[in-house]
């Protein structure tokens, strides 16, 4: 299907930014409940500008403090300044956006589904 998409695309190493067009964004992702903070940095969301969106700013943010808690899961430092949860990604609210650029609500929602089961295999094996 060749349907244009806003894509996000890694600008740095902790920001995301929209550009046109890109892959599926609807192909099966992987259902390993690991994950690396490579692929959230690499994660893709639809924009949203006419319809509901989540706010670009509030996600980035938080998913810049995902990658930092996963550096330190990765590279086995300790982790000490408030470390994202599985508890904390479960329960994390976005504002909405409307007429204004967002991330389709869907995507991050299923995006972060997939984040919370991997931080609860992190922390199982944090308590062994």
């Amino acid at each position: 299907m060749s349907v244009k998409q806003s894509v996000l695309i890694p600008s740095n190493a902790f920001s995301w930014r929209s550009i046109a067009s890109g892959p599926d964004l609807d192909a099966p992702k992987s259902t390993e409940a690991v994950m690396r903070s490579d692929e959230v940095l690499n994660e893709q969301f639809r924009a949203t500008k006419y319809s509901v969106g989540y706010d670009q700013r509030e996600v980035d943010h938080f998913l810049d403090r995902v990658v930092d808690t996963l550096r330190k899961y990765e590279s086995g430092e300790s982790i000490e300044r408030q470390p994202v949860t599985a508890n904390t990604v479960q329960s994390i609210q976005f504002a909405p956006t409307r007429f204004r650029d967002g991330y389709e609500p869907h995507d991050v929602d299923q995006f972060l589904e997939r984040l919370s089961r991997a931080f609860q295999e992190f922390e199982r094996g944090t308590d062994n």
